[in-house]
């Protein structure tokens, strides 16, 4: 809460997070497609660990899924949960890490540390694939359009 009470994930765009306090999880299929979006609190109980961890474990290898943290996440965060996050790539673990935002891409059956991730303290948690839009469309300025001749 105090680095941001929020969890955003956009894809293409669109935000698809659930927004809600602890892991918000996205699934993508192989074309990037949403496969699925849900939160998991555990902050507020380990049955929502073990209910992520079971999730998490439920896709077939080489699904790509997204995460950021909302509020406070480590409360109840348990070694079934961290252990299906590394089965990710992850490699942070938020237990005893109070209130530490934490954002991620990895994949099924990735090895350790191959995840994109980042984590903080002070600050929300911030990781891009391609530009960082939250938006269907952008704009922006052309500084200069050059015409050339072909020969």
């Amino acid at each position: 809460e105090e680095v941001g009470d929020f969890a955003h994930i956009y894809i293409n765009g669109v935000d698809y997070s659930p927004n809600e306090r602890g892991y918000n999880l996205v699934a993508l299929g192989d074309a990037g497609e949403v496969l699925d979006a849900r939160a998991f609190d555990t902050h507020g109980s380990h049955e929502a660990s073990h209910e992520m961890a079971a999730w998490l474990r439920g896709w077939p290898e080489e699904t790509v899924i997204v995460g950021a943290v909302a509020d406070e996440a480590s409360l109840n965060l348990d070694e079934s949960a961290v252990e299906a996050l590394s089965e990710l790539g992850v490699t942070t673990d938020l237990r005893d890490m109070f209130r530490w935002s934490h954002a991620f891409a990895g994949v099924s059956g990735a090895p350790a540390g191959a995840a994109l991730e980042r984590s903080d303290l002070i600050r929300p948690a911030s990781l891009s694939i391609g530009p960082p839009l939250d938006a269907t469309h952008a704009t922006g300025g052309i500084r200069r359009i050059a015409f050339r001749t072909s020969d």
